[in-house]
């Protein structure tokens, strides 16, 4: 069952799973000062999800990439801890 709360109304789909699209606006406003968004409000980051501040990396679906996807965020977590660590060495 998906309720529209636009219109108001609710449709029931007979299906065995969902995935549920959320949209493509990332919660990264607050980071607008440190000047690590593209026009889009997505982190720029490098391959070691290393932003151009110093000590700030990114990791998931607020990076600037083209696929979003749960796999593709855990990969940026774990390179980003791994960067984090080698850069306190």
């Amino acid at each position: 069952r998906i309720n529209n709360l636009k219109t108001k109304t609710t449709k029931i789909f007979d299906t065995n799973g969902v995935f549920i699209y959320i949209g493509l606006i990332p919660l990264t406003s607050n980071f607008k000062p440190l000047n690590v968004l593209n026009e889009y409000g997505n982190i720029d980051v490098d391959e070691n999800m290393r932003t151009k501040q110093k000590g700030l990396y990114g990791a998931g679906d607020v990076n600037n990439k083209n696929l979003r996807q749960i796999v593709t965020a855990i990969n940026d977590g774990a390179i980003a801890a791994h960067s984090i660590i080698n850069d306190l060495k």
